[in-house]
C-alpha cells in the first residue's frame, strides 16, 4: 500500500497485481513517450493495396478489446479510436508509428524489462492501445466498464458499507480516552463532511464536443484528447470546486481518500474480485472492502489529516496536548513494526511505513466493529452459520 491521495494526487495502491498488463483498471503511464516531439507524418496510411492487412488488424485489435473487457466499443469514440490506430500500416517505416513493427509493438528491452514489475515481454497492441484510451478519456470508456461490469445495485449496498463503517468509526472517535472534546467534535464535523464517491460518478464527463474522424491518424486522436481536456480544465478557473466531480475514472483498480477534498472515492475498478462481491457473505464483504474503507478514513486524522479541516483548509485542528499523546502512542506503532523480521536480518522501517500501519490497524478495527452492527441488522446474510463470523471475515 502507497499513501492516500494527496494535492499531486498519488494514492493507496492496494493490489500491484491489478496493475499487470491487460487489466482495464490500469492507469498507463508511458513516461518514455513524448507524443509531441513527433511530427505530422506520424500518420495512417490509406493505400489501397493494404486495405486487407489494416482490416484484419482492426478485426484482431476489435476481438482482443472485446474478449478482454466483455464490451463493445461505443459510438462515442471508442470505436474511431481503435479504428484509427489499428488502420496504421504496419509496413510503411514513413507512415507508422515508430515503435510498431509488424503489427507489433517494437521497443528496446530496457522499455519493457521493468525490474519493479517484472513484465517479461511488451504489451500487446490492443493493451498498449487502451492504455491510451484510459489515459486521455477514462470516463468514456469507464461508462463502458460499469454498464457491463458494475450494476446500480452493487453501489447501493458499497454505499450501505461505507456509511456503517462511517458511523462506527464516529462511535469509535467518541470513545477514545485521550482525546479532548473540542478536538473529537472537529474530528465529527469532519466525517459528517465526508463526500462518499462509489462506483462510478451519476454524471460523467461530457465528451460530445470530441468527434474524431476515421482519416485521423492515432497521433492526432491523442493530440484532439489533450487538448480536449486542457480546454476542460481550464473553464474551471475561478469557479467553486465541483465536489461532484470525479478526479479518477471508474475502472481505476484503487481505493482513495482525497485529503483536500475530504473525499472517499470508490471506483468500480476495486469493487470487484477479493475486494467486494455482492453475493459473498456480508463478514466477508466487511473484512476486504470495509477494512479499505476504515483504511482511507484513517488517513483524514493522522499526522497528515490533522493538518487540514473538513473544508480542505490548512488548519491544524488538533491541540498542542492531544498531539503530543498522540505521538506517543504513534512511537509504539513505529517500535512493534521496526521489531519485525522480513528476511533474515532485514527489519521493516516503522518510520517509514507508520502512516499506512496506523491505517490499517484503525481501518481493521472499524471494519470489524461495523461487521458486528450489520449483523444484528442482517442476521440472515451470515452464511458461515457453524462458524463465528471471524471465520469470514479474511483480514482477522
Amino acid at each position: 500500500m502507497e499513501r492516500h491521495m494527496n494535492a499531486e494526487g498519488a494514492a493507496a495502491v492496494y493490489d500491484r497485481q491489478s496493475r499487470s498488463p491487460g487489466n482495464v483498471g490500469t492507469p498507463h503511464r508511458h513516461s518514455r513517450i513524448n507524443f509531441h516531439s513527433f511530427g505530422s507524418s506520424s500518420v495512417c496510411s490509406n493505400n489501397n493495396s493494404n486495405e486487407v492487412n489494416r482490416e484484419r488488424s482492426y478485426t484482431k485489435t476489435r476481438k482482443s478489446f472485446n474478449g478482454e473487457l466483455s464490451l463493445q466499443p461505443s459510438r462515442n469514440g471508442v470505436e474511431i479510436f481503435f479504428r484509427c490506430t489499428a488502420d496504421t500500416n504496419p509496413h510503411d517505416s514513413q507512415t507508422t508509428i515508430p515503435w510498431i513493427h509488424e503489427g507489433k509493438l517494437s521497443l528496446p528491452k530496457d522499455y519493457y524489462l521493468d525490474p519493479d514489475h517484472g513484465q517479461p515481454e511488451p504489451e500487446e497492441r490492443w493493451v498498449w492501445l487502451l492504455g491510451y484510451l484510459n489515459q486521455h478519456a477514462g470516463h468514456l470508456l469507464g461508462k463502458l466498464y460499469c454498464d457491463a461490469c458494475f450494476p446500480s445495485s452493487s453501489k447501493e449496498h458499497v454505499m450501505e458499507i461505507a456509511r456503517t463503517v462511517i458511523e462506527e468509526q464516529k462511535k469509535l472517535i467518541s470513545e477514545v480516552e485521550w482525546m479532548e472534546d473540542n478536538t473529537k467534535a472537529h474530528a465529527h464535523e469532519k466525517l459528517n463532511n465526508l463526500l462518499l464517491k462509489v462506483g462510478c460518478p451519476d454524471n460523467y464527463e461530457d465528451y460530445s464536443t470530441f468527434t474524431p474522424s476515421k482519416k485521423d491518424s492515432f497521433v492526432a486522436i491523442i493530440r484532439q484528447l489533450s487538448v480536449f481536456n486542457m480546454k476542460t480544465n481550464l473553464l474551471l478557473a475561478n469557479k467553486p470546486t465541483d465536489r461532484e466531480k470525479w478526479l479518477v475514472a471508474p475502472q481505476e483498480a484503487d481505493g482513495f481518500y482525497h485529503i483536500f477534498r475530504n473525499e472517499l472515492i470508490l471506483p468500480a475498478g476495486i469493487l470487484q474480485g477479493f475486494f467486494y462481491d455482492p453475493d459473498r457473505d456480508l463478514c466477508a464483504n466487511y473484512g476486504a472492502i470495509g477494512a479499505v474503507i476504515g483504511h482511507e478514513c484513517i488517513h483524514g486524522y493522522d499526522e497528515s489529516g490533522k493538518e487540514v479541516n473538513s473544508r480542505g483548509n490548512m488548519v491544524n485542528w488538533w491541540s498542542y496536548a492531544d498531539t503530543i499523546r498522540y505521538k506517543r502512542r504513534v512511537q509504539l506503532i513505529v517500535e512493534q513494526y521496526s521489531s519485525i523480521e522480513v528476511t533474515e536480518n532485514h527489519f521493516i522501517n516503522g518510520q517509514l511505513t507508520v502512516g499506512e500501519n496506523i491505517a490499517d490497524i484503525g481501518g481493521l478495527k472499524c471494519a470489524y466493529h461495523a461487521m458486528q452492527t450489520a449483523l444484528k441488522k442482517h442476521p440472515e446474510a451470515n452464511r458461515v452459520v457453524s462458524f463465528s463470523p471471524l471465520f469470514a471475515f479474511p483480514f482477522f
